[in-house]
């Protein structure tokens, strides 16, 4: 049984293309910063984990 675990960091930008209700406005840049662990037990995925 071989197990392991893998983590890969990701950084999220957009903007947005409409007015969003009661928040920000059309233009408005967003930007994330967040990381997926993976899990691997016998080279399959058995957990994921997604922190942003």
């Amino acid at each position: 049984m071989h197990h392991n675990n893998e983590t890969t960091e990701i950084d999220y930008s957009a903007t947005l293309a409409t007015d969003l209700p009661n928040g920000p406005q059309k233009g408005h840049k967003i930007e994330l910063k967040g990381k997926s662990i993976f899990k691997f037990l016998d080279n399959k995925i058995i957990e994921l984990i997604d922190i942003s």
